[in-house]
């Protein structure tokens, strides 16, 4: 980072400091936490934004992927309008429903996009990182990665159904007579 760089983490639970860094212990979903890296970061614009961030597991995988999908959004949603032009985003995603969604939405900011899987990880696991060089702010577009994403995840989760158009027939339906 040089002599003029910052670094600045934030993690729900206390970590060891380090020379040359700003840990910030609490929820970067809380506007206090986010406003305190504005203040670091004052005028300037962060050069990459790594995100590990989580949510508590429950065990109900199809919740904790979808919460986590969300977490990623709101971490970009923050943080990407103060990245600056050619920056980096890295981030932690769990494979699974709206992963590919979330990363067409991303792909609008970033020359290149890719999935890495470490060699640390288990074959089982589906964690993976997303890798995201290159931001073009100006090809931002003007609504907040959680609202174009849920837009995303509700046509595929409850596609529309087409409506059934009538159709004409000469076919006439008629009473039997009672005698």
């Amino acid at each position: 980072i040089g002599t003029s760089g910052d670094v600045v983490g934030v993690d729900l639970q206390a970590t060891q400091s380090l020379e040359g860094a700003t840990f910030l212990t609490g929820d970067i979903r809380h506007e206090s936490i986010q406003n305190q890296i504005l203040e670091i970061l004052g005028e300037r614009k962060f050069n990459a934004i790594l995100s590990d961030i989580s949510p508590d597991i429950t065990g109900n995988w199809d919740i904790d992927q979808s919460v986590a999908l969300e977490l990623v959004a709101m971490v970009f949603d923050f943080a990407i309008p103060h990245l600056g032009k050619g920056g980096c985003f890295v981030t932690k995603l769990f494979q699974g429903t709206g992963v590919d969604e979330l990363i067409s939405e991303i792909e609008k900011h970033f020359a290149s996009v890719r999935r890495f899987s470490p060699d640390a990880s288990r074959n089982s696991s589906s964690e993976v990182y997303l890798i995201c060089k290159h931001h073009t702010p100006w090809k931002s577009p003007g609504k907040s990665m959680s609202e174009r994403f849920h837009n995303k995840m509700n046509a595929l989760l409850n596609p529309e159904v087409e409506e059934i158009q009538p159709v004409k027939t000469s076919m006439r339906v008629r009473k039997k007579k009672s005698d």
